[in-house]
């Protein structure tokens, strides 16, 4: 009890705080449970020790273990009240521990009343398992009532049966998006072609909408879409998540209690609207995360992380090149406030896109400070495409401010590191290949020379390695020598 004690109370929101000090301080006298609630507050680590040493002349240190019982069961009340206001999930349970007391106090028609109430309101927030307890209770009140009972019993079992089949189908389509979920963090992502098309192919995806609740419209649709984004169809993939996105809209009053849920689907479409590079509506549906509010300080990390990496890769994309530097100190200020929540991948790709953007900007010092962030993060096993292409960055970052010194020792470091390897690909050993005469290179023509040769061998790569990370940085940079160009210029669409 000690260890889950001292976790909620440290997990407590200043407002969580500020609720449970009001609801325990209502009387003159301030209670006990509250005296050691602060104390433990106060406490790094905690100390049984401490709190006997701390009230060792009061008499309820005594029972220690049953007041450290008692207040962890008032702060979970507390909490109950502090988010019943804003949680339908709550509302409906503490409803139907009403309908219960009702019935206990043999006041049936006033529980009979509440549980319609109840049925209806669960319906809306489609809840299914608070539907189905209170169709089990109203077959129950039907039994004492001898009017109309055939009739009654008939309807109220058409209407469980009914539930229980949504139910069903509901609880599949979740095993099917936990299977989906599993693959997403596979590696070998060439392994899961039959098992993605096994997944497709089952009937549940095929189901008819009308037969499904919203939750198991938004499993079918998310599932869908997951299993064409990991096949690259984002074709497909753009339809369900948008379905997704669609069914969130029609259904506001789940939207408001599922907050986070609705930002993470956001999230979703945002994602493959990036992918397929499909940025008409980026920003209509970013701009729908922003105001949603958090309800936690993990879940603010998670909304800030979302927002502003799609944000600027928004802004990337699109070339609105000022508009992304002037995230930049935006986006710093929230490492340093969310920097033990922040997802590792998560953060070694924004480093690597803010060195992007430098990159693109042609301020290649500032380029390598952001991809230093990528060069001295220890071994990870997560992105370790982009930390293995900011090797190759990084000299082209020396090069360009002509650190040849430091260029020279770095290719001869990279070229053991690569031929090691044996996953080296050839976009890989074409780099290598061109890099290793950048360093003979004494003339502007020699250069030019170079560059034109280099070009036309990474535009052979495009056709079998289009998809391999940094192919299209590099192509822009040696593009940009060739034409003599600004890199920006370069990737500015032909007119």
């Amino acid at each position: 009890m000690s260890k889950d004690l001292f976790q909620l109370i440290k997990s407590l929101s200043s407002a969580e705080k500020r609720y449970f000090k009001v609801q325990s301080n209502s009387g003159n006298n301030e209670k006990n449970y509250f005296r050691l609630y602060v104390a433990i507050d106060k406490m790094e680590v905690y100390s049984d020790q401490l709190l006997l040493e701390r009230f060792k002349h009061e008499a309820f240190i005594d029972n220690l273990p049953f007041n450290k019982n008692y207040l962890y069961q008032a702060i979970l009340s507390s909490l109950r009240q502090f988010y019943e206001k804003n949680s339908a999930d709550i509302q409906l349970h503490n409803q139907l521990i009403d309908v219960l007391v009702l019935e206990r106090k043999g006041l049936y028609l006033q529980a009979i009343k509440l549980s319609k109430q109840l049925k209806k309101k669960a319906n809306l927030h489609d809840h299914r398992l608070i539907v189905l307890e209170v169709i089990r209770r109203e077959l129950e009140f039907a039994l004492r009532s001898e009017k109309n009972l055939k009739v009654q019993l008939e309807e109220l079992g058409t209407e469980l049966l009914s539930s229980l089949q949504m139910l069903e189908t509901e609880l599949r389509l979740h095993c099917l998006k936990n299977t989906v979920f599993s693959l997403q963090r596979t590696k070998a992502k060439h392994q899961i072609e039959a098992k993605l098309n096994e997944i497709l192919s089952h009937p549940l995806l095929h189901s008819k909408m009308e037969h499904l609740s919203f939750k198991g419209q938004l499993l079918l649709n998310w599932t869908n879409a997951a299993c064409y984004h990991l096949k690259g169809d984002f074709e497909q993939a753009y339809h369900y998540y948008k379905q997704v996105v669609l069914l969130w809209q029609e259904h506001p009053k789940i939207r408001k209690d599922k907050p986070h849920l609705y930002k993470i689907h956001l999230s979703n479409f945002l994602a493959i609207c990036h992918d397929s590079s499909n940025y008409t509506e980026f920003l209509d549906y970013l701009n729908k995360i922003k105001p949603l509010a958090s309800q936690s300080f993990d879940e603010e990390a998670e909304t800030f992380q979302n927002v502003f990496y799609y944000e600027l890769l928004y802004y990337l994309n699109t070339l609105q090149i000022k508009e992304a530097l002037m995230l930049i100190p935006v986006i710093e200020k929230g490492f340093k406030k969310y920097h033990r929540k922040i997802n590792k991948a998560r953060l070694i790709a924004f480093w690597y896109n803010i060195s992007l953007l430098y990159f693109i900007s042609e301020n290649f010092k500032k380029a390598l400070e952001w991809l230093t962030n990528i060069l001295h993060e220890p071994k990870t096993e997560h992105r370790q495409d982009v930390q293995r292409f900011a090797r190759f960055l990084e000299l082209v970052l020396h090069y360009e401010l002509g650190n040849f010194q430091v260029y020279d020792y770095l290719f001869r470091s990279l070229k053991r590191y690569v031929q090691k390897d044996i996953n080296q690909n050839t976009f890989e050993a074409t780099l290598l290949k061109h890099f290793n005469k950048l360093t003979d290179l004494n003339s502007g023509k020699k250069e030019e020379k170079l560059f034109n040769t280099f070009q036309t061998d990474l535009k052979d790569l495009s056709k079998d390695q289009a998809h391999s990370i940094g192919l299209e940085e590099i192509s822009l940079w040696v593009s940009s020598k060739v034409t003599g160009s600004s890199i920006l210029q370069t990737m500015q669409p032909d007119k």
